[in-house]
């Protein structure tokens, strides 16, 4: 106990003993007393009926990772034009018209340097089928949030702990990096060397599940890793 506090509860302690002889002759002290008990019993109840019965399914639904399908604004559904609604031309279109690159490139005068993330937006029949979000080695600017958290600078152990374990995962380049899919929840998460470069969502019912999508795209992924560390 500091000083403070105990002046604060002796000046308390004596302020009610002045108070009492001060108007023991005028007041009901036993009346105030004892409803001053049933007031002061009943919110010891009360308390210990909200802390037994409700804070716990409280803080579980809290902290209870849930299923997204909303990344950067942007819903899996959303058609191309809401995309350019809200978020502008895409800097990169591939050859079909089904993978959109967004790019942002952030400098810190504190570090002297730039900052490199972007997000890769998948079409099927003109329709969002994932969100991914990659961002640079170094450092990160405004990441977005995925089951009410960003991820980045978490490392394996850390996903584990708040999702559980993967369903699986599959190799990048030379066993540096490893994309493990979650699929439990539609999501996936980029890891170089035991460390989170980016994530995202997929719908499950698009035609091509990530693992392929990947495999076929191997080397761009690991081109924008490299190139995001440099």
């Amino acid at each position: 106990m500091n000083l403070g506090l105990a002046i604060f509860l002796s000046s308390l302690i004596l302020g009610l003993i002045f108070l009492f002889n001060s108007t023991k002759d005028r007041w009901n002290w036993k009346r105030i007393l004892k409803y001053s008990g049933i007031i002061l019993i009943s919110l010891v109840l009360l308390l210990s009926t909200y802390y037994i019965f409700f804070f716990p399914s409280i803080k579980t639904s809290y902290q209870k990772p849930y299923k997204s399908t909303q990344m950067w604004e942007i819903k899996l559904g959303d058609s191309q034009k809401d995309v350019i609604f809200l978020k502008g031309y895409p800097d990169e279109i591939d050859s079909l018209n089904s993978i959109w690159n967004y790019k942002h490139r952030h400098y810190t005068a504190y570090n002297e340097y730039y900052i490199y993330e972007q997000y890769e937006l998948t079409f099927n029949k003109n329709k969002v089928s994932s969100i991914l979000y990659l961002f640079d080695e170094r450092d990160y600017y405004f990441p977005p949030n995925l089951f009410g958290r960003s991820f980045n600078g978490y490392k394996l152990k850390g996903i584990k702990d708040y999702l559980g374990e993967p369903t699986n995962f599959t190799s990048l380049k030379n066993g540096l990096t490893r994309v493990y899919f979650y699929g439990n929840y539609d999501a996936l998460f980029y890891l170089k060397e035991n460390r989170v470069l980016g994530y995202g969502i997929y719908n499950p019912e698009y035609k091509i599940m990530p693992e392929e999508l990947l495999q076929e795209r191997k080397k761009k992924y690991d081109d924008i890793l490299d190139s995001n560390s440099k």
